[in-house]
């Protein structure tokens, strides 16, 4: 379960990123899959496209796919171009939408169980975390 090749290649193109690690925790039936990026990316604004220097690195994680019953996450460091125009922007990846904690791929099979079945069968069959109402403004 650690072949990091079958991993990329389920992952599909994420360049610059690769994957380097995946750490298997059986006690908690976590899967953490660690990207890490190519030394000689260049990036650019997010917005306007315009290169730039990196500012800065955030480390983000995702939610993935399940691989069997184990909950998988990506981990990255994001880098954070610092744009004239646009100011600090993080640089979008491959595997995820701009500001998700999701990936694509997971989103695509939330909204396809949405669909088809209610929300609370949805949540159960993805693993989700209930939330929970503590109150509204028009006090009801």
């Amino acid at each position: 379960m650690k072949d990091i090749t079958i991993f990329q290649t389920i992952l599909g193109e994420t360049t610059p990123w690769f994957v380097s690690n995946i750490e298997v925790d059986e006690k908690l039936e976590r899967l953490a899959i660690e990207m890490t990026l190519k030394e000689d990316a260049v990036w650019g604004c997010p917005v306007c496209g315009v290169r730039m220097h990196v500012h800065g690195y955030d480390s983000r994680t995702w939610r993935h796919l399940d691989t069997q019953s184990y909950k998988t996450l990506l981990t990255a460091q994001t880098p954070i171009v610092k744009c004239p125009t646009h100011g600090a922007q993080t640089v979008r990846v491959p595997w995820a939408e701009t500001y998700s904690r999701f990936t694509m791929a997971f989103e695509k099979i939330a909204i396809l169980l949405l669909q088809s079945t209610n929300t609370e069968q949805a949540r159960k069959r993805l693993g989700l975390a209930g939330t929970r109402r503590t109150g509204s403004s028009n006090g009801r």
